[in-house]
């Protein structure tokens, strides 16, 4: 999963976790399946034609039905609901629609005479469909039922570059200034020979002398660059300082 446990070494740009979205890898029988989001989804609409979450929300209750282990394939039980309410991760997403395909008998035999316009009996014969690859079949699922909202985006964005600020999908746009504040707000002076910094939560803020940049470091972080080359080290500062950069722009997309 790229990106995901925040590794400072590989930074994750806005357009590569919007890549993410539109290239979700799902395991399938015959090999690996792209599924894109390209829809929006938002708890808050009021229907689910408009984009809400209204069909989406139960569907997560008939998976669970049929594919028991599902909460555990995603990752626990709110990567899991996340999905269905627009907040989800694209490996989180992805995951999900992978339990569509191995349990596709299951879902057939339980939903095949289901009524006609319910979400189940859509996605039974969709399923079932020898005429639609497992590709199309979960792109039809995913453009019917899963979708993100813009907290979902940025949430999710949050979580793997700016893992200090706490934030999750759920989180508005004030809670992503309040959140950052407080992170600074706890940060204390100490004198070093080279520099100034400032040390919080056990690791280490160093801001430059010429600019107000501040760049965010994990409490080994000396160790770590210690320990690569020098092209090494200067690609992994210039990283945090462009995560820096890019972090108190992004909270300005989030909206209420």
């Amino acid at each position: 999963m790229p990106g995901m446990g925040a590794n400072l070494g590989q930074f994750f740009k806005p357009e590569d976790l919007l890549n993410a979205y539109k290239n979700m890898e799902c395991e399938v029988p015959d090999g690996t399946a792209i599924v894109a989001i390209n829809r929006y989804r938002n708890a808050n609409k009021p229907s689910h034609a408009e984009g809400g979450t209204q069909e989406s929300w139960p569907l997560r209750l008939s998976l669970l039905g049929v594919a028991p282990d599902t909460i555990k394939r995603t990752g626990g039980n709110k990567l899991w609901a996340d999905c269905f309410l627009g907040k989800g991760s694209p490996w989180a997403i992805a995951r999900v629609l992978e339990c569509f395909v191995a349990y596709s008998d299951q879902w057939i035999a339980r939903f095949k005479k289901a009524h006609a316009a319910t979400p189940e009996r859509k996605i039974a014969d969709w399923l079932s469909d020898d005429n639609l690859s497992w590709e199309a079949a979960l792109q039809k699922i995913s453009d019917g039922w899963f979708g993100l909202d813009c907290n979902g985006f940025t949430g999710n964005w949050f979580k793997v570059n700016c893992p200090d600020f706490k934030l999750t999908p759920d989180d508005r746009a004030d809670e992503v200034r309040q959140k950052q504040a407080k992170v600074y707000a706890r940060v204390s002076v100490r004198s070093r020979t080279r520099g100034r910094e400032r040390s919080f939560h056990g690791g280490t803020v160093r801001r430059r002398r010429a600019t107000d940049e501040r760049i965010c470091l994990p409490p080994d972080w000396d160790e770590d660059l210690q320990a690569r080359r020098p092209q090494q080290k200067r690609h992994r500062l210039r990283v945090l300082r462009d995560l820096a950069l890019v972090a108190p722009s992004a909270a300005g997309t989030m909206v209420t």
